[in-house]
């Protein structure tokens, strides 16, 4: 299925709707990663957006144990998580994505989401627009 993903949470952090990035377009993979080569020893699923660099295929995102959450509008909500290395070590941070079904991968762009009827439904910041969110309040006590 061909699709366009926006973020709404990112390394741990909600974006409010004005801080979306712009959507990421490509063509939407699930299966599973074995057990065997699973660093848990477990088998995971995972969801990647798979996108082209020429003529070869390439990933553009992936989420793992990724989860359905809702249906909002002309889209759906997938709950999972992705890994960051920073200085040799591995943190895990759960990730939203709203994606959107398309028909081609190089079609026009889809009108931009209205989030106004789906204020409860999606996992967004709110608050006023002068108001520091509880994470950028957290980080900023603890800089290290």
């Amino acid at each position: 299925m061909f699709c366009e993903v926006i973020t709404l949470r990112k390394d741990g952090m909600r974006l409010r709707p004005e801080e979306w990035p712009e959507p990421e377009r490509g063509r939407l993979v699930m299966g599973h990663m074995p057990a065997t080569i699973c660093a848990d020893r477990r088998t995971v699923r995972e969801v990647s957006l798979m996108g082209r660099w020429v003529s070869t295929a390439r990933c553009i995102l992936r989420l793992f144990d990724a989860d359905f959450v809702d249906v909002v509008g002309d889209g759906f909500l997938l709950r999972g998580h992705i890994l960051n290395v920073v200085e040799k070590r591995v943190f895990v941070h759960e990730q939203i994505w709203l994606v959107r079904p398309c028909q081609t991968e190089d079609g026009p762009p889809l009108p931009r989401f209205d989030v106004r009827p789906f204020l409860k439904k999606l996992p967004i910041e709110d608050r006023a627009d002068n108001e520091p969110s509880v994470s950028e309040r957290w980080r900023e006590a603890h800089p290290d």
